[in-house]
């Protein structure tokens, strides 16, 4: 069977696959080890909380790779 170049998985859809495994298990987690500390069940606001500051970043980040393709942060 011979195995095409469009079948196979980049390097960076590798980094994006693996970044998100530990971003899921991280949310999975985060809560739990939270209120384990903390002593309180009302640790689920700062997670809201933190959740859209990140999506929000994320949307900031997406709007200026949109805007200046030829840029990185770096």
């Amino acid at each position: 069977m011979k195995v095409d170049a469009k079948d196979r998985i980049t390097v960076a859809q590798t980094a994006i696959i693996v970044t998100n495994f530990l971003l899921g298990t991280g949310i999975l987690t985060l809560p739990r080890t939270s209120v384990e500390k903390v002593k309180t069940p009302d640790v689920w606001i700062t997670v809201l909380f933190g959740g859209l500051v990140a999506i929000l970043v994320s949307y900031i980040m997406v709007k200026l790779s949109r805007e200046y393709p030829d840029k990185t942060f770096y």
